[in-house]
């Protein structure tokens, strides 16, 4: 849900080399329910499909059978967002992303990701500060995916845990660490 509205020279079609695309249908969309679309070559799974009885047709998902509300999602979200719906977010959650790796990276929290991806790449911390922030994790690292809901505020918040818990080896009270940067009202700009 990135390549097709960024401007790069990146294959993102079937045609095009790609074997497999997934799409999240619960991150860029914004499904309120896990859901996702797998486009793949037929030649990888024409062996493991098989006739469906009540569709009529050859299916190689597990129980063939899917969620139709997903698929309303789906069209929904395509229907109102459209291309320019859908470019406008993906390049303020690509914009987002940068941004965070750098304040990440000048705070001394190790954080990287790839030139077109929104997800920002931490290394593992600790299991008190993935569960408190939710945020997931595996055994080499802890992501961060750039979304409007990663607020500048959050973002500070798991910073200060993360810099409290590695001079402590705790979890931080509520009111220590670093702060949210304020505005001034007299220098804050409105742009109506």
């Amino acid at each position: 849900m990135i390549l097709p509205f960024i401007n790069t020279n990146y294959a993102y079609q079937l045609d095009a080399g790609i074997d497999s695309i997934s799409i999240s249908g619960h991150k860029i969309i914004g499904s309120p329910v896990p859901c996702g679309i797998v486009l793949i070559h037929n030649k990888y799974i024409k062996h493991s499909a098989h006739h469906i009885d009540y569709i009529n047709n050859f299916d190689c998902t597990i129980t063939g059978s899917r969620s139709g509300f997903a698929a309303l999602i789906f069209w929904y979200a395509i229907f109102k967002n459209k291309h320019a719906g859908f470019k406008k977010f993906i390049n303020e959650c690509l914009k987002r992303a940068k941004q965070f790796t750098e304040i990440l990276n000048q705070e001394g929290i190790t954080a990287w990701r790839y030139e077109h991806a929104i997800t920002i790449v931490l290394d593992k911390l600790p299991d008190q500060i993935t569960q408190k922030w939710r945020v997931p994790s595996n055994n080499m690292y802890t992501t961060l995916t750039a979304l409007p809901k990663l607020t500048e505020e959050i973002l500070y918040g798991l910073m200060s845990d993360i810099k409290y818990y590695q001079a402590n080896n705790v979890m931080p009270t509520p009111s220590c660490g670093i702060q949210f940067p304020q505005v001034i009202p007299s220098i804050q700009l409105d742009f109506d």
